[in-house]
């Protein structure tokens, strides 16, 4: 399974990628969402790229939000059925409503325990089966 991060607090993405790895999956990091969509745009070109099993966005980034970056995934024909999951520190109702509004695959708050992160994982798991 590969997994596209989207994350700019290094910290966060650290705690991630830790997840991922101890889960086996492959990955992605992008800083921001400009950095995913240029990486997802240049695929055309390259006959070898193939789609994310999911992609973990973060809603509060650099540049575009989250919110943006979400709404252009699912314009895109080819990424418009790719499983995607807002990991979020924001526990708003509204923030919720819009990323399922927009097309989000599910919504999670990061966690600040291990415990937590596993059932991230888990939810991932679900997702791609």
């Amino acid at each position: 399974m590969c997994i596209f991060v989207v994350e700019d607090s290094p910290a966060d993405a650290r705690i991630i990628l830790e997840s991922i790895l101890g889960a086996k999956f492959k990955y992605r990091l992008f800083r921001n969402g400009e950095e995913l969509l240029t990486f997802i745009a240049a695929r055309k070109s390259n006959p070898l790229y193939t789609n994310p099993n999911i992609i973990l966005l973060d809603l509060n980034l650099p540049g575009k939000s989250g919110f943006e970056i979400l709404a252009q995934l699912r314009k895109d024909p080819d990424m418009a059925k790719t499983p995607v999951v807002i990991l979020s520190t924001s526990d708003e109702k509204k923030d919720k409503n819009r990323s399922l509004e927009l097309g989000a695959d599910a919504f999670l708050t990061k966690p600040f325990d291990s415990d937590g992160w596993q059932e991230i994982i888990r939810v991932l798991q679900g997702l791609v089966k």
